[in-house]
């Protein structure tokens, strides 16, 4: 669980290589995202995967892939 100024939330690993996300702005109440990290076993990629919700309801999908720059 987190808690900050802006955000509050909490993370869960679901195995070695996927984390979930759960987490919303103290600004906008009635909003909220998940969202799913996927790293790669060479721990040089990942994918990203953000479910936007508005009063319960998904409005929004973001994807993301990531590659780290050497």
């Amino acid at each position: 669980m987190f808690d900050t100024e802006r955000i509050q939330g909490k993370a869960r690993e679901v195995d070695d290589s996927t984390v979930i996300l759960w987490f919303g702005y103290k600004q906008f109440p009635n909003m909220y995202l998940y969202e799913m990290i996927q790293i790669n076993p060479d721990n040089n990629n990942r994918a990203r995967t953000w479910h936007w919700f508005k009063n319960d309801k998904i409005y929004q999908r973001t994807l993301i892939q990531e590659e780290r720059v050497r």
